[in-house]
């Protein structure tokens, strides 16, 4: 029954779509495809500015509006009325708030900026698209795709329907910039790209009420500004992959604050532009991803939109290259988000219109400081120690956050904590003080803090810090006569000490001198 149902649902598709000349050579999925619009208020953010069209006039606050463009695979019926491509015309306005006289001025840009005819225009206008606007949706468990463009909604369009019509549900939104001057704009700023990263995370967190019928946890990002969700996976890495296409990858991205090239994990595939091919690019600074770079001998700015498909329908077949973009795309898409493989070629293209495909998926891939040391405070130090010496050499951990983790294993009472102290001094054997007074400050009780002393002064017989360490724990828990007597031996093999500094002596010094008043 249900092989049935696919069928029929395939065949009014194939039907629908074979009169959208916009769509020439692709070939349509299984799926009618439905769309909507809806917008999302983050009111944590806002701009200060009371003359924009989405201002509160109470509050003198517009609050950041993200308008989502949605399309989806839905349930055909016989009296669903099919879009023209004029329909997307009037939501035109929620991506370009701040254009005066609104859709007759952005239509008119358009004209102008893509030199299109008067003519060819109104034939694109009125052509029949393969979408059913509000249409019911197919209440299955569909993978997610994000895509973020300028003007994402005419530019993108075809792209969009290609993969709502393969079994995606897909969201697209306009590039809002950091306030309203930049609204659609880069302002050039590395606040533009923390914020960017801010606006994926907080569409991924109402995609439950936005598309309840999707698989929130399936969730890719592709576009000509796919580096928004390279910058939001390094804030929260709960994509499952991107596709770059024909987008700039650039050394900016490393002055987020959360840059780890380490917490990058996931599928990338790059598109760049031809001249680009023997170009370094960022993707390769990704080491622990999974990437593909697919070069083309010749592709150009404008083969990433379908302009010239849209509003030349005539000519349509001849401009082959945004078609073999969108079937890279979805060829990568299906293996990463539905198979769950890594695809070893993208035979959806002929080989003889591409320059290389240049594949990295053998990654050994690094763990994150916080991952290395929650092993560590979790006992799991057998797996710590199986990276260890590539982290410590590659300066990704230090002494420091390491001792703070052993004075949390101490006063935890932690059964593992001479295990990990013993795995610290085989990652740092020339700690030049041992400051591990804070351990034994820390220590919750007797047992411990003697435990750790043996440990010491077996591999630092005549250090004076274990005896000063321990001497700080007998003088925290009241017993101030074993803490002189400690201090006092500590003292003494102080005057012996030359391998610290005069400065630490002396530091030390007086503090023991205090503690015999």
């Amino acid at each position: 029954m249900n092989r049935l149902i696919y069928w029929i649902v395939l065949l009014v598709s194939v039907d629908a779509y074979g009169q959208y000349t916009q769509w020439s050579n692709l070939k349509p999925g299984p799926y009618s495809i439905g769309y909507k619009v809806v917008i999302l208020t983050d009111s944590s953010r806002y701009y200060q500015d009371i003359s924009a069209p989405f201002a509160d006039q109470k509050s003198a606050k517009q609050y950041r509006r993200i308008p989502l463009f949605i399309w989806y695979p839905a349930r055909s019926s016989s009296g669903d009325k099919q879009m023209l491509y004029k329909d997307y015309f009037p939501d035109l306005k929620y991506e370009n708030p701040y254009v005066e006289n609104g859709m007759e001025n952005l239509l008119t840009q358009l004209k102008k900026g893509w030199q299109i005819s008067d003519n060819h225009f109104e034939q694109a206008s009125l052509t029949k698209i393969p979408v059913v606007k509000q249409a019911a949706p197919i209440h299955q468990k569909f993978p997610v795709v994000l895509h973020t463009h300028a003007t994402g909604l005419l530019m993108q369009s075809v792209l969009m329907e290609f993969l709502a019509s393969n079994g995606y549900i897909v969201i697209s939104y306009p590039h809002l910039g950091v306030d309203p001057l930049h609204f659609n704009w880069n302002d050039g700023s590395i606040q533009e790209e923390v914020v960017s990263a801010d606006d994926v995370g907080f569409i991924i967190s109402k995609l439950s009420y936005i598309v309840p019928y999707a698989a929130i946890d399936n969730i890719s990002f592709i576009g000509m500004l796919a580096e928004k969700g390279v910058n939001h996976q390094f804030a929260s890495a709960d994509l499952k992959a991107i596709a770059c296409l024909g987008c700039f990858l650039d050394e900016r991205v490393k002055q987020l604050p959360y840059y780890d090239p380490r917490k990058f994990r996931i599928p990338l595939l790059q598109i760049p532009e031809s001249w680009r091919n023997n170009n370094p690019l960022f993707i390769d600074s990704l080491v622990n991803a999974p990437r593909w770079t697919v070069k083309f001998k010749e592709i150009v700015h404008t083969d990433f939109y379908p302009v010239y498909k849209v509003y030349n329908p005539a000519d349509a077949k001849k401009y082959v290259n945004y078609e073999y973009i969108a079937l890279i795309a979805l060829e990568f898409l299906d293996a990463v988000q539905k198979k769950n493989i890594y695809p070893a070629t993208f035979s959806s293209v002929p080989a003889e219109v591409l320059y290389a495909v240049v594949a990295k998926t053998d990654v050994k891939i690094l763990p994150t400081e916080t991952e290395f040391l929650s092993w560590i405070r979790n006992g799991d130090i057998a797996k710590a120690e199986s990276y260890a010496g590539q982290l410590t050499q590659s300066a990704l951990i230090n002494d420091q956050l390491m001792r703070q983790l052993l004075s949390i294993l101490a006063s935890e009472n932690k059964p593992y904590l001479i295990e990990a102290i013993h795995f610290y001094f085989r990652l740092y054997p020339k700690d030049p003080k041992q400051t591990f007074m804070y351990i034994f400050r820390n220590a919750s009780n007797e047992k411990m803090a003697t435990a750790i002393f043996d440990l010491l002064i077996k591999k630092f017989p005549v250090s004076p810090y274990p005896y000063d360490g321990l001497s700080d724990y007998y003088e925290n828990t009241g017993n101030a006569g074993k803490a002189t007597v400690l201090a006092k031996k500590a003292l003494e093999l102080l005057e012996n000490t030359h391998n610290i500094s005069q400065h630490d002596i002396d530091e030390l010094k007086q503090k023991l001198q205090e503690k015999m008043k």
